[in-house]
């Protein structure tokens, strides 16, 4: 049987539905625990054609798999406040919702983007936007400089790529100021501003180039 699509139920969040093909392709669906889903994720062998699987726990929002370590996942960080490095200054910042879209093939990062969104709760339909503070390009990929990134043998590694976002230090690079501002701020000044404020304001978020919606991310139109 092929796995081709699974979700999270809202109601019973231990169990997973799951939606198959048998043999003679006939279409089933059957309910599985969590430790009977992460079996079956972690026994994937590599196939022509990738699956979703849909709604994840811990962060996850969807992701298209292949394998255990050939996947494009894409997961949300909820707004909030976290510390980080404007060079090397220790610095508390808010945050608004982070979209982080992280792909792997046979273990090796291929692509990795991050994205704001100005609601709490993400659906198919949020529109992206343009990571508030530096080191992020304007179609969403993320300046690395000479940081290595962390090693993404499967799906639970997604994570060290968030806390290894939040955690580098930041410089002035890729910085633009919010289309919003009337008052001209260089980068220093903002993330200055910014560390006073007890949240991110969304009206100081500025339209992604790259991916336009949320929905959009794993349907190759990013």
């Amino acid at each position: 049987m092929e796995v081709f699509r699974s979700i999270i139920l809202k109601d019973r969040p231990d169990l997973v539905q799951v939606q198959m093909y048998t043999e003679d392709n006939k279409q089933i669906t059957k309910l599985v625990t969590l430790e009977q889903y992460k079996a079956l994720l972690n026994g994937a062998t590599e196939r022509e054609k990738s699956f979703r699987l849909g709604r994840l726990p811990e962060g996850f929002y969807d992701a298209r798999v292949a394998s255990k370590n050939t996947f494009k996942a894409v997961a949300v960080l909820p707004k909030g406040r976290h510390d980080t490095f404007f060079y090397d200054e220790p610095v508390s910042l808010p945050y608004p919702a982070l979209v982080f879209v992280v792909e792997a093939t046979k273990g090796a990062n291929k692509d990795f983007k991050v994205f704001a969104l100005a609601e709490d709760t993400p659906n198919d339909d949020s529109v992206l936007y343009h990571f508030p503070y530096s080191n992020v390009y304007d179609d969403g990929h993320v300046c690395m400089g000479g940081n290595k990134r962390p090693d993404i043998t499967s799906l639970l590694d997604v994570n060290a790529y968030m806390s290894f976002f939040i955690g580098t230090p930041m410089n002035r690079d890729l910085w633009k100021a919010p289309k919003s501002f009337k008052k001209e701020m260089d980068c220093r000044e903002f993330i200055e501003h910014c560390s006073k404020l007890e949240q991110f304001p969304t009206d100081y978020l500025n339209p992604s180039k790259g991916a336009k919606r949320l929905g959009l991310i794993l349907k190759g139109d990013d």
